[in-house]
């Protein structure tokens, strides 16, 4: 496994995955139902509906109180260290972390 700082890629913040599984899900349709079996009409529809539906629940649930991210803390910015979870695996995985 790469050290941290052998990294190629730059940590990402859940706003910047999010862009990015956007722009590879529409590359998805285009080349595998616009092209793949060729239904250009339909390939629009699941962008334009589909793929922003999904794009629209998934930035409402960052939205809300009850996400954490701090690029600071473990690997990939979570999950929130002073949380008062009843989830006894979570402060199990925060220590072992």
């Amino acid at each position: 496994m790469a050290q941290d700082d052998e990294r190629k890629v730059p940590p990402r913040t859940p706003p910047q995955r999010l862009n990015t599984l956007h722009r590879f899900a529409k590359e998805w349709v285009n080349a595998q139902i616009a092209t793949g079996i060729n239904r250009p009409s339909r390939a629009a529809n699941m962008i334009a509906s589909g793929i922003a539906r999904l794009e629209d629940k998934m930035t409402a649930a960052y939205a809300k109180d009850c996400h954490f991210f701090d690029p600071t803390v473990l690997p990939h910015g979570g999950p929130n260290p002073n949380s008062n979870s009843k989830y006894f695996w979570v402060e199990i995985w925060v220590k072992l972390g």
